[in-house]
């Protein structure tokens, strides 16, 4: 009987996480991004903000950008993403960011600039957390990869300061070298030999 009852119980499982949670995930991330929006909305509609309403183009162009995340979020996945991703390096690299922050980024106002970053942020992450909580195995293995990303890009990081070290101290020891009479051993003229 134990055994029936935990067959039935691992189906059970299998599928609630197979055919339930990624529901759950993108109801989840769609009330996420609307949130950000209805933000926006009051954002625009308090008049507290010189310049930034219902009729400003940034405005729009966030809240449609919004709109059409939150009626595809079901299709976002690792595979699509990879695969646009792929299909973006043929695009011209100064097109990739996106025409809403660089809007964003035209900004003034700096309070109003970290504010609607902050929102974008927000939009962003969403899309990744429901890519990932959606599917359990890709759970498990953000999981378990995280740690070493994170890991990885601490490592970066110092290895990029150690190299800027190396590279400054080097442009500071080839102008001493350069300044003074003297030259390092083996620093001689290699150019052709005249022949005395």
């Amino acid at each position: 009987m134990n055994n029936i009852e935990f067959f039935v119980g691992l189906g059970l499982l299998f599928w609630f996480f197979s055919c339930k949670w990624p529901n759950l995930m993108v109801d989840w991330g769609r009330q996420a991004l609307f949130e950000v929006r209805d933000s926006l909305f009051l954002l625009a509609s308090s008049g507290k903000v010189q310049g930034f309403g219902f009729d400003d183009p940034l405005y729009r162009d966030m809240r449609s950008e919004i709109n059409m995340i939150n009626r595809y979020l079901e299709y976002f996945c690792w595979g699509r993403v990879w695969l646009f991703s792929l299909m973006g390096t043929q695009v011209d690299r100064r097109q990739s960011r996106s025409s809403v922050v660089k809007s964003i980024l035209e900004i003034e106002d700096i309070a109003l600039r970290d504010r609607l970053l902050g929102d974008m942020l927000r939009v962003c992450l969403t899309v990744i957390s429901v890519m990932v909580l959606r599917n359990p195995l890709m759970l498990a293995f953000a999981m378990v990869l995280t740690p070493c990303i994170a890991l990885l890009s601490f490592w970066r990081n110092g290895q990029r300061k150690m190299l800027g070290l190396i590279s400054r101290s080097a442009g500071m020891t080839d102008t001493i070298i350069a300044s003074s009479s003297l030259r390092p051993a083996g620093h001689f003229h290699r150019g052709p030999r005249n022949a005395a």
